[in-house]
Protein backbone atom coordinates (compact mmCIF):
# COMPACT_ATOMS: atom_id res chain seq x y z
CA UNK A 1 0.00 0.00 0.00
CA UNK A 2 2.60 2.00 1.13
CA UNK A 3 4.58 1.94 -2.23
CA UNK A 4 1.47 2.57 -4.41
CA UNK A 5 1.11 5.72 -2.98
CA UNK A 6 4.70 6.25 -2.91
CA UNK A 7 4.44 6.55 -6.98
CA UNK A 8 0.65 8.17 -6.81
CA UNK A 9 2.98 11.00 -4.98
CA UNK A 10 5.54 10.70 -7.73
CA UNK A 11 3.04 10.17 -10.59
CA UNK A 12 0.98 13.33 -9.18
CA UNK A 13 4.47 15.59 -8.67
CA UNK A 14 5.27 14.79 -12.50
CA UNK A 15 1.33 16.23 -13.47
CA UNK A 16 1.74 19.10 -11.36
CA UNK A 17 5.24 20.03 -12.48
CA UNK A 18 4.14 19.85 -16.00
CA UNK A 19 0.69 21.81 -15.49
CA UNK A 20 3.16 24.79 -13.78
CA UNK A 21 4.87 25.12 -16.36
CA UNK A 22 6.03 28.40 -16.17
CA UNK A 23 7.22 28.07 -12.76
CA UNK A 24 9.02 24.90 -13.56
CA UNK A 25 10.68 26.50 -16.28
CA UNK A 26 12.14 28.94 -14.13
CA UNK A 27 13.52 26.45 -12.01
CA UNK A 28 14.78 24.63 -14.60
CA UNK A 29 16.38 27.81 -16.34
CA UNK A 30 17.56 28.58 -12.81
CA UNK A 31 19.67 25.23 -12.89
CA UNK A 32 21.03 25.70 -16.76
CA UNK A 33 22.08 29.41 -15.36
CA UNK A 34 24.47 27.89 -12.99
CA UNK A 35 25.58 25.18 -14.03
CA UNK A 36 26.07 26.01 -18.08
CA UNK A 37 29.18 28.64 -17.06
CA UNK A 38 30.65 26.32 -14.21
CA UNK A 39 30.98 23.17 -17.35
CA UNK A 40 32.70 25.63 -19.64
CA UNK A 41 34.86 26.99 -16.59
CA UNK A 42 35.58 23.47 -16.54
CA UNK A 43 36.41 22.20 -19.42
CA UNK A 44 38.76 25.80 -20.15
CA UNK A 45 40.52 24.87 -16.95
CA UNK A 46 41.29 21.30 -17.84
CA UNK A 47 41.36 21.90 -21.63
CA UNK A 48 44.14 24.59 -20.93
CA UNK A 49 45.87 23.32 -18.37
CA UNK A 50 45.40 19.15 -19.98
CA UNK A 51 46.88 21.08 -23.18
CA UNK A 52 49.64 22.84 -21.91
CA UNK A 53 50.90 19.90 -19.70
CA UNK A 54 50.49 17.45 -22.84
CA UNK A 55 52.81 19.89 -25.09
CA UNK A 56 55.12 19.57 -21.60
CA UNK A 57 55.38 15.60 -21.68
CA UNK A 58 55.11 15.74 -25.76
CA UNK A 59 58.31 17.71 -25.79
CA UNK A 60 61.34 15.78 -25.26
CA UNK A 61 63.02 19.37 -24.68
CA UNK A 62 61.19 19.70 -21.51
CA UNK A 63 62.43 16.39 -19.77
CA UNK A 64 65.99 17.56 -20.58
CA UNK A 65 68.26 17.96 -18.32
CA UNK A 66 71.54 19.48 -19.36
CA UNK A 67 75.06 19.35 -16.67
CA UNK A 68 76.47 22.85 -16.61
CA UNK A 69 80.02 22.55 -17.45
CA UNK A 70 82.41 19.74 -17.87
CA UNK A 71 83.25 17.21 -15.14
CA UNK A 72 85.02 13.45 -14.91
CA UNK A 73 82.08 10.68 -14.76
CA UNK A 74 83.03 7.02 -14.33
CA UNK A 75 81.36 4.39 -15.47
CA UNK A 76 80.17 3.65 -11.69
CA UNK A 77 78.17 7.05 -12.05
CA UNK A 78 76.31 6.18 -14.76
CA UNK A 79 75.18 2.81 -13.66
CA UNK A 80 73.79 5.06 -10.19
CA UNK A 81 72.46 7.44 -11.93
CA UNK A 82 70.26 4.94 -14.79
CA UNK A 83 68.87 2.95 -11.88
CA UNK A 84 67.22 6.35 -10.56
CA UNK A 85 63.45 5.48 -11.15
CA UNK A 86 63.01 9.11 -12.79
CA UNK A 87 65.20 8.44 -15.74
CA UNK A 88 63.91 7.80 -19.06
CA UNK A 89 67.28 8.30 -21.47
CA UNK A 90 70.98 7.95 -20.35
CA UNK A 91 73.84 8.46 -22.54
CA UNK A 92 77.57 9.64 -21.92
CA UNK A 93 79.05 12.53 -23.63
CA UNK A 94 82.47 13.73 -24.67
CA UNK A 95 84.58 17.09 -24.34
CA UNK A 96 83.26 20.51 -25.94
CA UNK A 97 86.10 20.22 -28.07
CA UNK A 98 85.82 17.09 -29.53
CA UNK A 99 82.11 17.70 -30.62
CA UNK A 100 82.81 20.17 -33.98
CA UNK A 101 82.48 18.04 -37.59
CA UNK A 102 83.00 19.17 -41.10
CA UNK A 103 80.66 17.42 -43.67
CA UNK A 104 80.69 18.03 -46.94
CA UNK A 105 79.09 16.86 -50.06
CA UNK A 106 81.25 15.66 -52.28
CA UNK A 107 78.56 14.35 -55.31
CA UNK A 108 77.63 18.38 -55.67
CA UNK A 109 79.66 20.49 -57.20
CA UNK A 110 79.61 23.79 -55.62
CA UNK A 111 78.31 22.85 -52.20
CA UNK A 112 80.18 24.33 -49.11
CA UNK A 113 81.29 22.53 -46.21
CA UNK A 114 78.89 22.90 -43.17
CA UNK A 115 80.32 22.68 -39.87
CA UNK A 116 78.31 20.84 -37.01
CA UNK A 117 78.35 19.45 -33.39
CA UNK A 118 78.04 15.89 -32.99
CA UNK A 119 75.81 14.45 -30.55
CA UNK A 120 76.08 11.07 -28.93
CA UNK A 121 72.53 9.07 -29.36
CA UNK A 122 71.07 5.62 -29.16
CA UNK A 123 67.96 3.66 -29.98
CA UNK A 124 65.59 5.23 -27.74
CA UNK A 125 66.51 8.88 -27.70
CA UNK A 126 63.85 11.00 -27.06
CA UNK A 127 64.75 13.64 -28.53
CA UNK A 128 64.96 11.82 -32.23
CA UNK A 129 61.49 10.55 -31.56
CA UNK A 130 59.25 7.61 -33.39
CA UNK A 131 59.48 9.49 -37.08
CA UNK A 132 63.43 9.47 -37.28
CA UNK A 133 65.60 6.23 -37.19
CA UNK A 134 67.87 6.08 -34.12
CA UNK A 135 69.85 2.75 -35.19
CA UNK A 136 73.04 5.00 -36.04
CA UNK A 137 76.51 3.01 -36.17
CA UNK A 138 80.03 4.10 -37.40
CA UNK A 139 79.12 5.18 -40.83
CA UNK A 140 75.33 6.46 -40.62
CA UNK A 141 74.48 10.16 -39.00
CA UNK A 142 71.10 11.73 -38.13
CA UNK A 143 71.59 15.54 -39.30
CA UNK A 144 69.75 18.41 -38.65
CA UNK A 145 67.39 20.13 -41.25
CA UNK A 146 69.11 22.90 -41.74
CA UNK A 147 72.27 21.05 -42.38
CA UNK A 148 70.65 18.46 -44.55
CA UNK A 149 69.37 21.81 -46.48
CA UNK A 150 72.87 23.56 -46.74
CA UNK A 151 74.05 20.25 -47.95
CA UNK A 152 71.51 19.14 -50.54
CA UNK A 153 71.10 15.73 -49.65
CA UNK A 154 68.38 13.53 -48.05
CA UNK A 155 68.25 10.42 -46.41
CA UNK A 156 70.84 7.58 -48.15
CA UNK A 157 72.74 10.26 -49.01
CA UNK A 158 77.00 9.73 -48.21
CA UNK A 159 78.70 12.59 -47.05
CA UNK A 160 82.47 13.01 -46.20
CA UNK A 161 83.30 13.78 -42.64
CA UNK A 162 86.36 16.00 -41.85
CA UNK A 163 87.69 15.83 -38.23
CA UNK A 164 90.82 17.48 -37.54
CA UNK A 165 93.70 17.89 -35.16
CA UNK A 166 97.08 19.91 -34.11
CA UNK A 167 99.39 18.09 -32.91
CA UNK A 168 103.24 19.37 -32.18
CA UNK A 169 102.00 22.40 -34.35
CA UNK A 170 101.57 20.29 -37.65
CA UNK A 171 97.53 20.26 -38.42
CA UNK A 172 96.29 16.87 -39.25
CA UNK A 173 93.12 15.72 -40.82
CA UNK A 174 90.87 12.06 -41.27
CA UNK A 175 88.23 12.08 -44.07
CA UNK A 176 85.51 10.09 -42.83
CA UNK A 177 82.80 9.03 -45.54
CA UNK A 178 79.10 8.44 -43.94
CA UNK A 179 75.46 8.06 -44.80
CA UNK A 180 72.70 10.01 -43.60
CA UNK A 181 70.75 7.86 -42.00
CA UNK A 182 67.72 9.86 -41.56
CA UNK A 183 66.83 14.03 -41.10
CA UNK A 184 65.43 15.30 -38.17
CA UNK A 185 62.58 18.00 -38.63
CA UNK A 186 63.28 21.67 -37.88
CA UNK A 187 60.82 21.66 -34.84
CA UNK A 188 62.46 19.65 -33.46
CA UNK A 189 66.17 20.98 -33.70
CA UNK A 190 67.08 24.35 -35.18
CA UNK A 191 71.29 23.80 -34.82
CA UNK A 192 73.51 22.79 -37.43
CA UNK A 193 74.08 18.81 -35.15
CA UNK A 194 74.52 15.29 -36.39
CA UNK A 195 73.57 13.10 -34.27
CA UNK A 196 76.15 9.67 -34.39
CA UNK A 197 77.07 7.14 -32.55
CA UNK A 198 78.43 7.08 -29.19
CA UNK A 199 81.69 5.27 -30.80
CA UNK A 200 82.53 7.38 -33.41
CA UNK A 201 82.23 10.34 -30.83
CA UNK A 202 84.89 8.59 -28.28
CA UNK A 203 87.10 7.71 -31.31
CA UNK A 204 87.10 11.32 -32.38
CA UNK A 205 87.95 12.50 -29.04
CA UNK A 206 91.00 10.48 -28.75
CA UNK A 207 92.11 11.49 -32.57
CA UNK A 208 91.86 14.45 -31.23
CA UNK A 209 93.83 14.16 -27.77
CA UNK A 210 96.23 12.87 -30.40
CA UNK A 211 95.82 8.93 -29.93
CA UNK A 212 95.97 6.45 -32.28
CA UNK A 213 91.98 4.88 -33.78
CA UNK A 214 92.64 1.12 -34.88
CA UNK A 215 89.27 0.75 -35.54
CA UNK A 216 89.13 3.63 -37.63
CA UNK A 217 92.97 3.40 -39.40
CA UNK A 218 93.67 6.60 -37.73
CA UNK A 219 97.26 6.77 -36.85
CA UNK A 220 98.70 8.66 -33.42
CA UNK A 221 100.12 7.54 -30.12
CA UNK A 222 99.11 4.50 -28.19
CA UNK A 223 96.96 4.98 -25.40
CA UNK A 224 97.67 3.53 -21.72
CA UNK A 225 95.36 1.65 -19.99
CA UNK A 226 93.74 4.49 -17.54
CA UNK A 227 90.26 4.66 -16.42
CA UNK A 228 88.11 6.37 -18.85
CA UNK A 229 85.98 9.13 -18.23
CA UNK A 230 83.28 11.10 -19.76
CA UNK A 231 83.43 14.77 -19.64
CA UNK A 232 79.50 15.04 -19.27
CA UNK A 233 76.06 13.17 -20.43
CA UNK A 234 72.62 13.64 -22.05
CA UNK A 235 69.74 12.93 -19.35
CA UNK A 236 66.05 13.33 -20.13
CA UNK A 237 63.33 12.71 -17.17
CA UNK A 238 60.95 9.50 -18.09
CA UNK A 239 58.08 12.48 -17.60
CA UNK A 240 57.60 15.61 -16.66
CA UNK A 241 56.52 14.94 -12.61
CA UNK A 242 60.33 13.12 -12.94
CA UNK A 243 62.52 16.45 -13.69
CA UNK A 244 62.66 18.01 -10.28
CA UNK A 245 63.12 14.81 -8.71
CA UNK A 246 66.38 13.92 -11.11
CA UNK A 247 67.46 17.62 -10.23
CA UNK A 248 67.42 17.66 -6.49
CA UNK A 249 69.34 14.33 -7.01
CA UNK A 250 72.20 15.77 -9.24
CA UNK A 251 72.52 18.37 -6.94
CA UNK A 252 72.91 15.72 -4.24
CA UNK A 253 75.68 14.86 -6.45
CA UNK A 254 77.63 17.99 -6.81
CA UNK A 255 76.27 18.46 -10.34
CA UNK A 256 74.29 21.66 -11.55
CA UNK A 257 72.19 21.19 -14.22
CA UNK A 258 69.55 23.24 -16.18
CA UNK A 259 66.37 22.59 -16.91
CA UNK A 260 62.76 23.99 -17.59
CA UNK A 261 61.94 23.11 -14.05
CA UNK A 262 60.43 27.35 -14.05
CA UNK A 263 58.02 26.35 -17.25
CA UNK A 264 56.84 23.26 -15.27
CA UNK A 265 56.46 24.35 -12.10
CA UNK A 266 54.29 27.63 -13.52
CA UNK A 267 51.91 25.62 -15.30
CA UNK A 268 51.53 23.12 -12.11
CA UNK A 269 50.88 26.61 -10.32
CA UNK A 270 48.48 28.02 -13.00
CA UNK A 271 46.70 24.21 -12.26
CA UNK A 272 46.34 24.84 -8.72
CA UNK A 273 45.09 28.36 -9.35
CA UNK A 274 42.59 27.65 -11.88
CA UNK A 275 41.22 24.77 -9.37
CA UNK A 276 40.85 26.90 -5.97
CA UNK A 277 39.40 29.64 -8.62
CA UNK A 278 36.67 26.50 -10.18
CA UNK A 279 36.04 25.45 -6.38
CA UNK A 280 34.98 28.66 -5.58
CA UNK A 281 32.96 29.86 -8.05
CA UNK A 282 31.30 26.40 -8.03
CA UNK A 283 30.79 26.70 -4.31
CA UNK A 284 29.10 30.37 -4.73
CA UNK A 285 27.12 28.99 -7.84
CA UNK A 286 25.75 25.93 -6.31
CA UNK A 287 24.69 27.56 -2.87
CA UNK A 288 22.86 30.17 -4.39
CA UNK A 289 21.12 27.86 -6.25
CA UNK A 290 20.31 25.71 -3.54
CA UNK A 291 18.84 28.60 -1.25
CA UNK A 292 16.72 29.82 -4.27
CA UNK A 293 15.51 26.44 -4.95
CA UNK A 294 14.75 26.17 -1.41
CA UNK A 295 12.59 29.18 -1.44
CA UNK A 296 11.16 28.30 -4.44
CA UNK A 297 10.34 25.05 -3.09
CA UNK A 298 8.91 26.30 0.44
CA UNK A 299 6.70 29.39 -1.77
CA UNK A 300 5.20 26.48 -3.99
CA UNK A 301 4.49 24.34 -0.82
CA UNK A 302 2.99 27.38 1.23
CA UNK A 303 1.16 27.93 -2.10
CA UNK A 304 -0.37 24.84 -2.79
CA UNK A 305 -1.19 24.03 1.21
CA UNK A 306 -4.40 23.31 0.72
CA UNK A 307 -4.16 20.68 -2.12
CA UNK A 308 -1.15 19.02 0.18
CA UNK A 309 -3.40 19.36 3.15
CA UNK A 310 -6.08 16.62 1.33
CA UNK A 311 -3.66 14.36 0.21
CA UNK A 312 -3.11 14.23 3.90
CA UNK A 313 -6.83 14.10 4.72
CA UNK A 314 -7.35 11.35 2.27
CA UNK A 315 -4.51 8.84 3.83
CA UNK A 316 -1.43 10.00 2.23
CA UNK A 317 1.50 10.77 5.62
CA UNK A 318 3.41 13.66 5.68
CA UNK A 319 6.26 11.33 5.22
CA UNK A 320 4.66 10.85 1.69
CA UNK A 321 3.67 14.10 0.78
CA UNK A 322 7.21 15.49 1.99
CA UNK A 323 8.16 13.83 -1.07
CA UNK A 324 6.27 16.00 -3.42
CA UNK A 325 8.59 18.74 -3.44
CA UNK A 326 11.51 16.85 -3.99
CA UNK A 327 10.58 14.82 -6.78
CA UNK A 328 9.80 18.29 -8.44
CA UNK A 329 13.20 19.58 -7.42
CA UNK A 330 14.71 16.92 -8.89
CA UNK A 331 12.49 17.02 -11.86
CA UNK A 332 13.77 20.27 -12.23
CA UNK A 333 17.54 19.67 -11.29
CA UNK A 334 17.06 16.74 -14.37
CA UNK A 335 15.91 19.12 -16.99
CA UNK A 336 18.15 21.75 -15.92
CA UNK A 337 21.42 19.84 -15.91
CA UNK A 338 20.34 18.35 -19.18
CA UNK A 339 19.54 21.97 -20.52
CA UNK A 340 23.13 23.40 -19.33
CA UNK A 341 25.21 19.96 -21.48
CA UNK A 342 23.40 20.87 -24.44
CA UNK A 343 23.92 24.86 -24.18
CA UNK A 344 27.92 23.63 -22.96
CA UNK A 345 28.11 21.46 -26.25
CA UNK A 346 26.97 24.36 -28.41
CA UNK A 347 29.70 26.49 -26.92
CA UNK A 348 32.61 24.24 -26.95
CA UNK A 349 33.70 24.62 -30.38
CA UNK A 350 33.39 28.29 -29.96
CA UNK A 351 35.63 28.35 -27.11
CA UNK A 352 38.16 25.58 -28.54
CA UNK A 353 38.14 27.87 -31.88
CA UNK A 354 39.21 30.77 -29.52
CA UNK A 355 41.72 29.06 -26.90
CA UNK A 356 43.24 26.72 -29.83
Amino acid sequence: MQVRRAMEIFRLAGHDFRHEWRMSLCSVLGVAVVLAPLLVLFGLKFGIVSGMLERLANDPRNLELRPIGQGRYSDDFFERLGDHPGVGFLLPNTRYLAAPLTLRNDAQRGSAPVDVSMVPTAPGDPLLGDRVRTMVDDQAIVVSASVAQRLGVVAGDVVTGLIGRQVAGERQQVALGLVIGDILPAAQQGRDVAFVGLPLLLATEAYREGFAVPAFGWSGETRGEAIHTYASFRLYAASVNDVLPLRAYLLQENIDADTKAGEIAWIEELDRGLTTLFAIISVLGVTGYFMSMAVSLWASVVRKQRDLSVLQLIGYTSRLIAFFPVVQALLAAACGTALAIAIYLVVEPGVNALFA
